[in-house]
């Protein structure tokens, strides 16, 4: 294979001879292929190729749900109709999203060891209407109360809105004087609870690729990526 700036050309070693040549877009290279025809019954078509395009489906079922964080299949099947049209959602049976269900002991957002931007916890601030999310790597879980407060005035000035209610784990960090202080002072309701989900969606992506835990940071940034592209029940 030869890359190019703009395209990448696939020669047969022995001969030379040109057998594709593939498009680069945003960073990826896409190979043209030639599609068949509509009125072409799928019953005529070679044993061979109606398994090839049955494998084709499955194969990329199975690429987006691991490039997009493990997500539930149903909810692949909303995004993608058209690659489960042969395939039934419970035939799909993911090994790793079975061990992220099985919580051995309390979800806390840090893990083993520092990011490589030598962040040891993180904090994120998820909208209860959009579920868009927010994520804060942090050194020192005392910096929460700072960053809430920063937070606070940016959701105010871009977005003209104030937050009304918060709901967190009970831990420290955000059960102490200064910050219930700063609630009480903004009129902001404070509620007490968990949430798994991030921290799922990026052990996944660590566990899937076998990635070291120093970069643990990289990951949950990269699932709030994920995680804000993603469909919602919320807004249908």
């Amino acid at each position: 294979m030869t890359f190019f700036r703009s395209h990448c050309v696939i020669q047969k070693l022995t001969t030379g001879r040109t057998i594709g040549v593939a498009k680069e877009q945003s960073g990826l290279y896409y190979l043209q292929h030639k599609k068949i025809g509509n009125n072409t019954n799928k019953e005529e078509l070679p044993s061979s190729q109606r398994a090839t395009s049955e494998t084709w489906a499955t194969s990329q079922i199975w690429l987006y749900h691991k490039r997009l964080g493990h997500p539930p299949f149903g909810l692949l099947k909303t995004m993608c109709p058209h690659l489960f049209r042969k395939e039934s959602i419970e035939s799909f049976k993911c090994d790793i999203c079975q061990f992220l269900k099985h919580h051995r002991t309390t979800f806390t957002p840090r893990l083993a060891s520092n990011s490589i931007s030598g962040a040891k916890w993180f904090v994120s601030f998820i909208d209860d209407c959009t579920r868009v999310t927010w994520i804060f790597l942090m050194k020192h879980k005392y910096e929460v109360c700072q960053i809430f407060v920063n937070f606070f005035r940016l959701v105010k000035n871009q977005f003209n809105k104030s937050i009304k209610r918060l709901r967190s784990h009970n831990d420290t960090e955000f059960v102490n004087l200064e910050f219930s202080n700063f609630l009480k002072d903004n009129g902001v309701v404070h509620k007490l609870t968990k949430n798994r989900h991030l921290l799922e969606v990026a052990r996944a992506l660590l566990f899937q690729m076998s990635i070291p835990n120093k970069y643990w940071g990289e990951a949950v940034l990269t699932a709030i990526y994920l995680i804000n592209k993603l469909p919602t029940q919320v807004l249908n």
